[in-house]
Parts: C-alpha cells; sequence; structure tokens
C-alpha cells in the first residue's frame, strides 16, 4: 500500500521521499520522486533554490535511466516555472521523441498515450508563452490526437484557435 505524502506539509514530504531514497538509492524513480517533492514546495514558496534541487534530482533520474520520460517532463516543468523556455522545450521533446518510440513497441498504449499527450500539452504552453502560437497549436493538436480526453489541450486549442 502506498503511503500518502501529497498532504501539503512539503518538508515532511521532502523527509519521506529521503529516507525512501537512502532505502533505494539505485532506482531512478526514488530520485523523480524526491524531485517531485522539491518541485511541489517550489511551486508553493516559489522557491528557486527548490527549483535547482528539483532539477538536480530529474537529472540524476534521468541520467540512472535515459528512458525515464517522467523525468524529461518533470525537469521540463521546473524550467518553464523558472522561465527556461528553450530547456523546458528540450526535455518536452525529448519524452515525445521516447515515448513515440516506445508505443512503436508495446501492446498497452493506454499509459503511453497519456503521457505523450501531456508532453506534448506542456510544450505547447512553453511555446504559447513564448509567443510562437502555432506551434503552440501544433503541439495542442498532437496532444488532442492522442488523446482525445486531454480536457487542456481542448481547451488551450480552442483558445488559441479563436485568438487567431
Amino acid at each position: 500500500m502506498k503511503e500518502d505524502t501529497n498532504n501539503g506539509d512539503y518538508d515532511k514530504n521532502i523527509e519521506y521521499h529521503t529516507q525512501k531514497l537512502k532505502q533505494y538509492p539505485n532506482f531512478a524513480t526514488s530520485y523523480n520522486d524526491i524531485g517531485m517533492a522539491y518541485l511541489n514546495r517550489g511551486c508553493a514558496n516559489n522557491n528557486a533554490d527548490d527549483y535547482q534541487q528539483a532539477i538536480a534530482m530529474f537529472t540524476k533520474a534521468i541520467n540512472m535511466d535515459h528512458n525515464f520520460v517522467e523525468a524529461y517532463i518533470n525537469r521540463g516543468v521546473v524550467y518553464r516555472y523558472k522561465g527556461e523556455y528553450d530547456e523546458a522545450i528540450e526535455n518536452y521533446t525529448c519524452a515525445i521523441r521516447l515515448d513515440e518510440e516506445i508505443s512503436s513497441h508495446i501492446i498497452d498504449h493506454f499509459f503511453v498515450s497519456f503521457r505523450l499527450s501531456l508532453a506534448y500539452l506542456n510544450c505547447g504552453v512553453v511555446y504559447y508563452e513564448k509567443g510562437e502560437h502555432n506551434k503552440a497549436i501544433e503541439c495542442w493538436e498532437a496532444a488532442v490526437r492522442i488523446n482525445p480526453n486531454n480536457t487542456d489541450a481542448k481547451f488551450n486549442l480552442e483558445q488559441a484557435q479563436k485568438r487567431q
């Protein structure tokens, strides 16, 4: 049974994942989990140090597993929050490339299509924030094509198309 650690107490959440990391230092998911804990605290407090810690943890996860799509997506989120749009796009693009490669080799596409759609959604947001609206629309179209239930991508796409 998985413990509920998403209770808003960010310090306890980081401590929990740090202890888990000590137990499982050779698992990339341990680094990703602690990265998420730092990301959540960084978002809550707009704390640049937490963002840097999150990036460091996601990078360790990626170094341990170069195919760890979630870590690329998560690192992209941090870069976006920091306003480092090119780095965010680079991470989302890596996630997209990996998931497109993976999807051709698996039978159950649900999880991969969800993740792939999320990467396109996030990439579209960054392009939109950069003022590259056509690229944003392309990303959101891809997100909706891959996962028609991605309501965020649908909404963003509809709003962007109305503004054209």
